[in-house]
């Protein structure tokens, strides 16, 4: 798009933070001064990773979607809500109780869960 003549700041917000790659903190800057072409392509994200995650939920049934990651972060729980409503039409059968949320534990969500799996496992033994 950027080859087509359509301008957009991320490699500006690049380049000004002195990042090696366009992070969550470029995106997130990128979104909040209302960058034309950085809001389209995130719009059009959101709705593939929607249903992506709605027809998750159609196989495997779950009451609670965790929203990870940089952005999650950066963006909190709006991304959330709109991954969520952007899901909800996709799936089948959509439960009353299902829930969006953020991740409460950010980067560490991972390691808290491997360890708890761990410990779990210990006690089961």
């Amino acid at each position: 798009m950027v080859d087509a003549g359509r301008h957009t700041s991320p490699f500006e917000i690049q380049r000004q933070e002195q990042k090696s790659k366009l992070t969550s903190k470029v995106w997130a800057r990128a979104l909040e001064e209302g960058d034309e072409l950085a809001v389209e392509l995130f719009d059009m994200a959101i709705e593939v990773l929607a249903g992506g995650i709605g027809s998750v939920i159609n196989i495997v049934d779950v009451e609670l979607v965790v929203i990870g990651g940089g952005m999650a972060e950066k963006l909190g729980q709006d991304l959330a809500d709109r991954i969520g409503r952007q899901a909800r039409p996709r799936i089948l059968h959509p439960s009353p109780t299902l829930e969006f949320v953020v991740a409460a534990l950010g980067d560490d969500s991972g390691i808290v869960g491997a360890a708890a799996i761990g410990r779990a496992r210990l006690l089961d033994t």
